[in-house]
């Protein structure tokens, strides 16, 4: 009997004990489970925070380039913005809506040609992020920080104003025997007639610039040694050139020219530009977006349209263009070239140049515009040999390394391109630290 019981009672302890270790690892398992959905809880707000400071970083970036862009600002340090020597930048913080939401900004002024922007945007950490304790892992973790910050370095880039008709690095070259520049407005109307000009302006920062036998109805402009010599044209205003004369203008020829062509930099840095492909007929059909491709070939019975909207074109290679290009109204496309350029095609397009800006990359060397083009396009190729070829005729601007025109090639400068192109602070790249 006494045996019987002694077995009663040890099985029921062993019911007792197996009963507490099952009530353990069941209790530790809700743990657990408490714990994950704690930690994600926890994640998915932070990410949710994290995610909104985002906007305060760009509100920063816009109030710094609209600080550098502030017509008549000649001291960066007003308007709430202070100089930092520690930092060696103008600094302002700003507070942002209702939630506790702040950025800091600063712009650098010494790191290169351009300022660079830091902007960083700041919020209170959540409830569950900042103050909340989890039980389970207090003592493996620091504590949660009491804000959640991003931080954006944007480089910006200040294309120069489009003031002049023909601007060079080094030198320009009148080769033909009938070469010529004026000016027009492309507000007015189409050239010729009434609308014509005298400010076909060239200009170079070198000492070596050939008027030759060109007729220049604008201001010619060289570096500080340089001299200027005409055969039988003439430099000067439109009254001078329908007088008869020849020669140069009194006042019309400077050598005080220096302005720094800066590079062209890449027109996008993160993410990539979609491929331009065939439709309706044409070898590639270009709409209101980025492009990337290695080389952009149209040949002679090619053609290319642009649908309404800006299409920007960054073509990593050669741009060889024999066909016809046909850019649909309201509409405009923007080439970056990072070979060289061959246009020797057909435009249907506007006749504003600001509706086809092309732009030449570092890596562009050499830019032709051949016999018997007809083109309005404004062209910024700082490091590329421009080059007008025969009858070749081009409205607009051109700004190059050096600029060579022979036979009987012209450029007509559009006197609208001067209120239409402000030389203003852009964003060059954006990398977030």
């Amino acid at each position: 009997m006494r045996l019987v019981q002694q077995a009663k009672r040890s099985c029921r302890g062993h019911i007792l004990v197996a009963t507490l270790v099952i009530a353990a690892v069941l209790g530790i398992a809700l743990a657990a489970y408490l714990n994950v959905i704690h930690t994600q809880n926890n994640l998915t707000v932070r990410s949710q925070t994290w995610n909104d400071c985002m906007p305060l970083v760009e509100a920063g970036i816009e109030e710094a380039l609209a600080h550098l862009n502030h017509p008549g600002t000649t001291n960066w340090g007003t308007y709430g913005w202070n100089w930092d020597a520690g930092q060696k930048a103008f600094v302002k913080s700003r507070p942002m809506g209702s939630d506790g939401g702040t950025f800091k900004c600063l712009i650098a002024t010494n790191p290169g040609p351009f300022p660079v922007i830091t902007s960083t945007g700041t919020l209170p950490s959540p409830v569950t992020v900042g103050t909340g304790k989890n039980p389970f892992l207090a003592a493996a973790l620091p504590a949660p920080p009491p804000t959640i910050s991003r931080t954006v370095k944007a480089t910006t880039f200040k294309p120069p104003a489009l003031i002049k008709g023909l601007m060079a690095k080094v030198s320009i070259d009148f080769n033909g025997n009938n070469c010529a520049t004026d000016s027009y407005n492309s507000n007015l109307g189409v050239y010729g007639g009434a609308n014509l000009g005298d400010k076909g302006d060239v200009a170079c920062n070198g000492s070596l610039l050939n008027p030759g036998n060109a007729n220049i109805n604008g201001h010619v402009a060289t570096g500080p040694k340089g001299t200027v010599k005409v055969k039988n044209g003439f430099i000067g205003s439109l009254a001078f050139s329908l007088a008869g004369n020849t020669g140069i203008e009194k006042g019309w020829v400077r050598n005080d020219m220096n302005v720094d062509l800066t590079d062209v930099p890449k027109p996008w840095t993160a993410g990539a530009g979609d491929l331009p492909k065939p439709a309706g007929g044409y070898v590639y059909w270009l709409d209101a977006r980025n492009y990337e491709i290695d080389s952009f070939t149209v040949a002679t019975n090619d053609a290319v349209i642009v649908t309404n909207g800006t299409a920007t074109l960054w073509v990593k290679g050669n741009v060889d263009i024999q066909g016809n290009v046909k850019v649909m109204q309201p509409g405009s496309l923007k080439i970056y070239a990072g070979g060289n350029v061959n246009l020797s095609g057909t435009w249907d397009k506007s006749a504003v140049p600001a509706d086809l800006m092309i732009y030449g990359l570092p890596t562009c060397t050499v830019i032709k515009i051949k016999t018997g083009s007809k083109l309005e396009c404004v062209i910024y190729a700082p490091e590329a040999s421009l080059t007008l070829n025969g009858q070749a005729n081009l409205f607009g601007s051109a700004m190059a390394r050096d600029i060579t025109l022979t036979g009987g090639s012209a450029f007509h400068y559009d006197e609208a391109l001067d209120s239409a192109s402000p030389s203003i602070y852009t964003v060059a790249s954006w990398q977030e630290l």
